[in-house]
């Protein structure tokens, strides 16, 4: 759903009062909560943990151990831990353990993430060294029989992880880290995501490689579920493999994860594929019906209406597909009320690629309250998504622009495909949280026109601080982008001090012009305020932003330092150069001053 002052923008400002009186709105875009499982209090140099470690499973299936204990990848907050400690455990059987916290490998090793890492992931993963939680091998009655599908329970705190006895499988070791790294873009994401993604490297043509123990554990029983996948049909485990280990070819020298992080489906996969007793023609029949339930493409609105029609008013949507399939599908787009079918040109999207569609977008003067949906039809299957159907009218006391989403993740996006929820079809707030109002300048000096709409226009924008604090640990920047989307006219770069720079230099760069080492002189200061809180500022729009039409296309963004980026009207990819635009007719406001 599109997030427009008309909707939750504005409610969200009428309730909180702006943001700046209620900083704990925030909260929408926290991080989970770890699991409870307490370890001692011991501690790591001169600093030790102020309260008791606590650890979270980082794979909620691992293989067992053929000899000696079991590990399972864990990831560690609330301070340090220190090997040999102690974390709780209890069995399937209802009775509480200890296990031993052990380091596994990686110490001293620096992982530079590739750019956009902890955005696309939705997460900020941890640096090594891995910790893992070291099972004894009494800690499970396996029985007598050796079934390949023999799997046990523990739990850590409310989660679950399994433990598949898998005897059979490719147990072969590759080059380690090494060979990894020569797996190219792929490799650098999963060395940076660690345990938690790294079992991937058993659904490679390196087979059996494991980056060290910790991914190693995960890996094991995948190594195990797709050797058997592979002795029942090697075409079904080529065409699996592919699915786990999707790189998405997203734009000029970006390549990124287009999997689903979160597991659900892997996991359902391995745990079918490691059944004791399955057949070669069963294991063929699952993971064909897994790879029938895989999505075969992510779409999403890029830009509601920021590019003008030729010859006419409004503005034309922008949509992104990504094709998570190996082979290359056609795709179009079209829009209209609820419906309408999908039309225009076809175009051929590259296997694993994003491609770029466009549709009627908004109208100047449409009805209100029409719901218009845009219908992308990729291969066999045919998305919707809804756009703004009219420019949002400009009346008293303002338009809310906001508040500012995060970037899409990995996660979310795949969550707005499945239509999970409600909440889930839209990446979180940003934190901490961020919204404006666009309103008529009471003060200009600028006449109204002889219809009466204002001479000039305010964007008035709150921005919290870093944990409810009125500053962060380093650059906080807004940016107003004003005019077409790839067209823009002003780049108005906004920070806490008041200090306001039209940064041309980027739209030339966008465009492909050439750039220069100017810009100071478009410097000025605009009225500020800053409180504990956080802080506020009143930027005018400059004249030539507003279309001969009266209409406004403006996109917002806030970037702070050490936590992340959000914008307005629609979420970003983390590579995305500059936000979509909403359409605001300001001549909507005549005769109301």
């Amino acid at each position: 759903m599109f997030r427009s002052g008309r909707g939750r923008g504005w409610a969200w400002l009428a309730t909180a009062g702006l943001c700046l009186g209620a900083m704990g709105c925030a909260g929408e875009g926290a991080a989970r909560p770890v699991a409870d499982a307490p370890v001692g209090e011991g501690g790591a140099g001169d600093n030790p943990p102020a309260e008791p470690v606590r650890a979270r499973p980082l794979a909620r299936i691992v293989g067992a151990a053929e000899t000696g204990p079991t590990v399972v990848p864990v990831v560690i907050a609330g301070g340090w831990g220190e090997p040999g400690g102690t974390v709780r455990v209890r069995t399937e059987h209802g009775e509480e353990v200890d296990a031993r916290l052990v380091r596994l490998g990686g110490a001293g090793e620096t992982v530079a993430p590739p750019s956009g890492f902890e955005a696309w992931f939705g997460v900020v993963t941890p640096r090594r060294p891995w910790w893992g939680v070291e099972l004894g091998a009494g800690a499970f009655d396996w029985g007598s029989e050796r079934g390949s599908g023999d799997s046990r329970s523990v739990w850590m705190g409310p989660e679950r992880v399994r433990v598949m006895r898998a005897h059979e499988g490719n147990e072969s070791r590759g080059g380690g880290a090494e060979s990894v790294a020569r797996m190219g873009a792929l490799g650098e994401w999963l060395r940076a995501a660690g345990p938690s993604q790294a079992w991937r490297v058993a659904a490679t043509d390196w087979d059996g490689v494991g980056l060290d123990a910790a991914a190693d554990a995960a890996a094991r029983p995948w190594r195990a579920a797709l050797a058997r996948l592979g002795s029942a049909s090697p075409e079904l485990l080529a065409r699996v493999r592919g699915r786990l280990t999707t790189m998405l070819d997203i734009g000029p020298g970006v390549t990124a994860p287009g999997w689903d992080p979160r597991g659900e489906e892997s996991d359902a996969l391995l745990a079918s594929l490691l059944a004791a007793g399955t057949d070669t023609g069963e294991l063929a029949g699952r993971a064909e019906t897994w790879l029938e339930s895989c999505p075969s493409c992510l779409v999403w609105v890029v830009d509601d209406g920021g590019i003008p029609v030729v010859g006419g008013v409004g503005g034309i949507t922008t949509l992104a597909v990504a094709n998570l399939t190996g082979e290359r599908m056609a795709a179009r787009a079209g829009s209209g009320p609820a419906g309408a079918h999908e039309g225009g040109e076809p175009r051929s999207i590259g296997p694993s690629s994003v491609a770029f569609l466009t549709a009627t977008g908004p109208a100047v003067g449409g009805a209100e309250g029409e719901r218009v949906f845009v219908r992308v039809r990729a291969g066999r299957k045919t998305y919707e998504r809804e756009i703004l159907p009219t420019a949002i009218r400009a009346r008293p006391p303002g338009v809310a622009l906001g508040p500012l989403l995060a970037d899409w993740s990995l996660a979310s996006l795949h969550a707005q495909g499945k239509g999970e929820s409600s909440a889930a079809q839209d990446p979180p707030l940003l934190a901490p949280a961020t919204t404006a109002l666009l309103h008529a300048d009471p003060d200009a000096s600028a006449p109204a026109a002889s219809d009466g709409t204002p001479g000039a226009w305010l964007i008035y924008v709150e921005c919290a601080g870093v944990d409810g604090g009125g500053s962060s640990d380093g650059p906080d920047v807004v940016r107003v982008w004003l005019g077409p989307y790839q067209a823009a006219r002003n780049v108005l770069r906004v920070t806490s001090d008041g200090l306001v720079r039209d940064e041309r230099e980027l739209i030339r760069e966008a465009r492909g012009e050439a750039t220069s080492t100017g810009g100071a002189e478009t410097d000025r200061r605009v009225r500020v305020s800053r409180t504990a809180r956080g802080w506020s500022a009143w930027i005018p729009v400059p004249a030539g932003a507003i279309d001969a039409d009266g209409v406004l296309r403006v996109g917002l963004e806030r970037s702070v330092a050490g936590v992340g980026r959000g914008s307005w009207p629609r979420p970003m990819l983390p590579w995305q150069r500059e936000p979509g635009r909403a359409l605001i007719d300001t001549r909507a406001w005549r005769g109301t001053r």
